[in-house]
């Protein structure tokens, strides 16, 4: 009993050992295919969880941005005199954001610096690329 009992175990292990030889180069590349499965998910779940924060933090920029950008066209909208005024509107015709622009004279100081700034848009464009960088 026990030799036959041991020669089939030896046998079992005979073939479980010629399986293992031939799929030695098959074996590795699925192992390898599965690390790479594995770390593509880690890579994708960063980046989901990674990707809340950025939009929260383009946003808190863009807020930022606006504010100081409004405080540095009132500042310079200021000192214009009426004249000054009708010259810098014919150059930088463009809508408000969302609203019609008045007649260059008809811009009060407020809408003026308004016009001045760089549309929402094209900001938050520029934020995404430099945060990119």
């Amino acid at each position: 009993r026990t030799r036959v009992r041991l020669r089939k175990q030896r046998e079992a292990c005979r073939i479980a050992y010629s399986c293992l030889i031939r799929w030695r180069r098959s074996g590795s590349f699925f192992v390898s295919c599965g690390r790479f499965t594995k770390v593509t998910k880690r890579v994708q779940q960063f980046w989901r969880e990674k990707q809340v924060s950025l939009v929260r933090h383009i946003a808190l920029v863009d807020r930022m941005w606006e504010k100081l950008e409004y405080e540095i066209c009132r500042e310079k909208v200021a000192d214009y005199s009426p004249n000054q005024f009708m010259e810098d509107n014919k150059k930088t015709r463009k809508k408000l954001h969302g609203e019609k622009l008045a007649k260059p004279q008809q811009l009060s100081k407020e809408e003026h610096a308004r016009a001045l700034m760089i549309r929402p848009a094209e900001r938050k464009a520029f934020i995404i690329r430099e945060l990119r960088g």
